[in-house]
């Protein structure tokens, strides 16, 4: 019905007709998510339950069957399939991490991760859940916000991510966690509730920009900008900010300690040093910090711990933004 001889799609003719039938395949391709029911699979991943004493409505005969339909799908107009060989590679991986399930399944789930990647399938998305026909619909559009944050777990529990110039996979995932997580209160309650395993792989990712502060600044305050709302999500994030007391950055060591500092030793600054990329904010004199990584040329990696600087420099932030 979406692609080939059969396309229905070739009978919209008006921009109205164009609209709508993009938001009905946006919907089925939902509908198509949502039946891989992953939140069951992250439960079983988590208690390592056998695939067979499982809660999965499927079968390996029909996990067969659905494999030998989805590697048949034509590759039409790249956006509409990227996201749905993605969401099939990553049902693949979870269901072969289960006990019990590798010795009656001999599919290369990466190769269908690789390939729905040529489509870029966050971009679509995300374009998905930015248009104005699904935000202006009637349609639980809360529901579409639960599949796509259950989705983006799945995926971070079954593949390893992180910061890469050449890859914008993290950005999208961060704009479109953003777009889930902004305004729902219940589901930013269940972002912070540590017992929430669907949350736990994307809980990940906001440890993984933090790894990144100071450097990727607009990306963390973003982020907990979108999971703040509701008096008890505002003060997880609050307490949050109140840990967050250190700063990771290079520091040139003084030659006449080289010779002696170690992973895990710790320093002392008797001047203010700048921290690259935020003007006016210094690391004050007489600050503590650990070595985290010697490199070469005298630079260590240090982890200071400043109380308050943190504050200091989101405020700092915030008026350079306006």
């Amino acid at each position: 019905m979406l692609s080939g001889s059969y396309d229905v799609g070739k009978f919209a003719v008006s921009v109205e007709a164009k609209s709508s039938f993009h938001y009905a395949k946006a919907q089925l391709l939902f509908i198509l998510i949502q039946t891989l029911d992953f939140e069951s699979l992250l439960r079983m991943v988590r208690d390592e339950v056998s695939f067979s004493g499982g809660y999965s409505t499927f079968s390996v005969v029909d996990i067969l069957e659905m494999d030998v339909e989805v590697s048949k799908l034509p590759e039409f107009a790249a956006v509409g399939s990227g996201p749905l060989i993605l969401a099939w590679a990553v049902f693949l991986c979870l269901v072969m991490s289960l006990p019990g399930s590798n010795t009656n399944l001999d599919i290369d789930h990466t190769s269908y991760a690789q390939r729905s990647f040529e489509f870029s399938p966050f971009n679509y998305l995300h374009g998905v859940l930015c248009s104005s026909i699904f935000k202006e619909s009637d349609g639980p559009v809360s529901g579409f916000r639960g599949i796509l944050r259950t989705f983006i777990s799945a995926f971070v529990a079954s593949y390893e991510i992180s910061y890469q110039t050449e890859d914008s996979s993290l950005g999208m995932i961060l704009n479109i966690l953003r777009e889930v997580y902004d305004g729902e209160e219940s589901l930013c309650m269940q972002f912070w509730d540590k017992d929430s395993f669907i949350d736990g792989p994307i809980r990940s990712i906001l440890h993984m920009v933090e790894k990144e502060y100071p450097f990727q600044i607009s990306e963390l305050i973003f982020f907990l900008s979108a999971v703040c709302h509701g008096s008890w999500p505002a003060q997880c994030v609050f307490n949050y900010l109140e840990r967050m007391n250190g700063v990771t950055m290079l520091y040139a060591v003084p030659r006449s300690v080289t010779d002696n500092v170690n992973y895990h030793d710790q320093i002392e600054i008797h001047g203010p040093i700048s921290i690259p990329g935020i003007e006016g904010i210094t690391i004050p004199g007489g600050s503590h910090g650990y070595i985290l990584k010697v490199l070469e040329d005298d630079v260590a990696l240090v982890r200071w711990e400043v109380k308050y600087l943190l504050y200091s420099i989101i405020l700092t932030y915030i008026c350079f933004l306006r």
